[in-house]
């Protein structure tokens, strides 16, 4: 077919469908022109939405990421949920100083271990322990008598006497647990009775004996110590 454009009648008429087409839309109801956008470009706002969507969660994650870790706190058998110990954390952060918009504190209430049971999740919550153990990662543990104690038997807690207050440990005498460890004949305080401090209030049950240990590869032994005192302090 032959295109003729001397006299500019067929160069308008190209046009026109175009032309047409733009006063339509313009013509358009509000819905009727989001209809239109949808239809023609619903993939492209799709895949807008989904980066920007992206980004935010994912871009805050990296970045706390890459915060350090000023505490470290291992809750073992614990039914708080994740939101609980962080609303702890920041009261903690708060009372002590400590910029969370530079410092990371974590508390893990995802672990479960049973000594008396055998199987899968307490055989991976094992040897997740053991890994952040290695890696010098914990600062606290939180835990009942029977795991303080079988985590005491491969020397995994401070002697309190040779880390916290003297002053301290006068006062809180009678809540000191005292221990073997390793193949100490010798019993020690490698723990302290936290059971019933209000700062904890619903993280274990009401009659549940908790002790706390510091771990003696922390890489933060101030705001372990830090930690301990906030705890006894929320009962004052």
């Amino acid at each position: 077919m032959r295109l003729s454009i001397d006299d500019g009648k067929e160069k308008k008429n190209l046009a026109a469908p175009f032309q047409a087409e733009v006063v339509k839309f313009k013509d358009l109801t509000p819905k009727k022109k989001m209809e239109y956008i949808w239809d023609y470009h619903k993939w492209k706002i799709i895949t807008i939405t989904c980066t920007i969507i992206l980004l935010c969660v994912i871009v805050p994650q990296i970045i706390n990421n890459l915060k350090p870790t000023s505490l470290y706190v291992m809750m073992i058998n614990s039914p708080w949920q994740s939101e609980d110990a962080d609303a702890m954390l920041e009261d903690f952060a708060a009372a002590e100083g400590i910029d969370t918009g530079k410092n990371k504190l974590l508390a893990d209430t995802s672990t479960y271990l049973a000594r008396n049971e055998t199987n899968s999740f307490n055989m991976q919550s094992a040897q997740k322990i053991v890994a952040l153990l290695a890696n010098e990662t914990i600062d606290i543990m939180i835990s009942d008598p029977e795991n303080h104690s079988a985590y005491c038997e491969n020397n995994v807690y401070y002697d309190l006497t040779e880390i916290l207050d003297p002053a301290f440990l006068e006062q809180y005498a009678d809540r000191l647990v005292y221990v073997k460890s390793g193949d100490s004949d010798t019993e020690k305080p490698y723990g302290i009775d936290i059971t019933g401090l209000p700062a904890l209030a619903g993280a274990y049950g009401e009659n549940q004996q908790v002790v706390c240990g510091i771990v003696v590869t922390s890489k933060n032994p101030e705001n372990a110590k830090a930690f301990i005192s906030y705890l006894f302090d929320s009962a004052n």
